[in-house]
């Protein structure tokens, strides 16, 4: 079984979908928060499944919200039965805050706006409505 290794994460697949890009910087987000190793990798491998569920879908990282991750624990009931006791909920829960909190970070930057809030809720409104 051939591994593919990260700084912080193993998976024994290569990651596919739209959020590949984001893994990394989702596990180093979860190591800044304080999680040891052994669950950073449990969580890098809840959203690979989800990122490859997400290519499966059609959907584009910008479109990623909770409801869609919602759905996606919905339809794999059968793969997620312990899905709560897991923590595979809480994990997309943080998957997405950290994934839109880059997101905007990445659009202040482009902007100009190096020190604009990203929780600031009009400019959210803002860069939704274009």
């Amino acid at each position: 079984m051939k591994h593919l290794i990260q700084d912080l994460w193993t998976l024994t697949q290569r990651p596919v979908g739209p959020l590949v890009d984001h893994l990394e910087p989702f596990a180093n987000h979860l190591l800044e928060q304080g999680y040891c190793r052994r669950y950073i990798g449990a969580q890098i491998r809840v959203a690979a499944y989800f990122s490859r569920w997400l290519q499966s879908q059609s959907v584009s990282a910008t479109d990623v919200t909770q409801a869609l991750a919602e759905r996606y624990l919905q339809g794999n009931v059968h793969r997620h039965s312990g899905a709560i006791k897991r923590g595979e909920i809480a994990t997309l829960r943080r998957l997405i805050h950290s994934f839109t909190t880059q997101r905007h970070r990445s659009t202040d930057q482009s902007l100009g706006r190096a020190n604009a809030d990203p929780a600031d809720g009009s400019f959210i409104w803002r860069l939704s409505s274009r």
